[in-house]
């Protein structure tokens, strides 16, 4: 999972949320396509954490 602690520029909460929702998907049968989105937000964050300044995994 991505790491977004500590990065300017990213809302604690956003970052909170994030990581409770990509290890519910982990842990819970999903459709595909809901796991696809939650990878692809949270490649879309990395990308903006990268954008940032921030390192991306």
């Amino acid at each position: 999972m991505t790491e977004t602690r500590d990065v300017p520029g990213i809302d604690p909460e956003l970052d909170k949320a994030l990581s409770e929702l990509l290890a519910q998907t982990g842990k819970e049968a999903i459709s595909p396509r809901l796991s696809e989105l939650a990878q692809r937000l949270e490649s879309a964050l990395a990308g903006a954490k990268a954008r940032r300044g921030g390192s991306a995994p």
